[in-house]
């Protein structure tokens, strides 16, 4: 469950803040954003890759449909979306230039992500809540599910949030020495 927790919170913090950086004026608070989106995706990239690896394996044998699908084709996003962002990572520490192909690529599957996640998620939420025997402890596991992914969620925006306090503007009226 604490894999779990980690990887949705961390897919939720990498997808609002590269809407934030995407939708948002570029501020000082957006550059940090840049920066942690950055930092926190490249140290998320081996926790996702070990969920998603144990979630495929727990679960490809099952029956084909569109659950799977969904989840499929969400991790494509996702793979798109890491593969994406390590170039362009790669392209801004070491190169001339980011290439504007990545950045669109990177975006597309970003937003791609919003979506199907979300239905992937939903629709296995909703069905898995229908057995009557299982109602009340589903119904407590989800609660703290929520709770918990949205703790560490509001942590790592809270940590966002501080970073860009501790900018001070430079000085812009500086006079010449004597």
């Amino acid at each position: 469950m604490t894999l779990t927790i980690v990887t949705m919170a961390g897919l939720g913090y990498e997808v609002l803040t590269g809407l934030m950086v995407y939708l948002a004026p570029f501020s000082v608070f957006n550059q940090y954003g840049v920066l942690l989106h950055t930092l926190i995706g490249l140290a998320w990239v081996p926790v996702f890759a070990w969920y998603l690896g144990r979630h495929w394996w727990l679960r490809y044998r099952g029956n084909f449909n569109h659950v799977q699908l969904l989840g499929y084709i969400a991790s494509a996003l996702i793979v798109v979306c890491i593969v994406s962002g390590t170039v362009l990572t790669w392209q801004a520490l070491f190169g001339t230039r980011i290439h504007p192909t990545w950045v669109f690529v990177h975006i597309v599957s970003g937003v791609g992500l919003t979506f199907v996640v979300p239905v992937h998620l939903l629709i296995v939420w909703v069905r898995e809540g229908n057995a009557a025997a299982a109602v009340i402890p589903l119904r407590a596991a989800k609660r703290a599910f929520i709770v918990r992914v949205g703790t560490v969620s509001a942590f790592l925006i809270a940590v966002h949030g501080a970073s860009a306090l501790f900018y001070t503007e430079p000085p812009t009226g500086m006079e010449f020495p004597a």
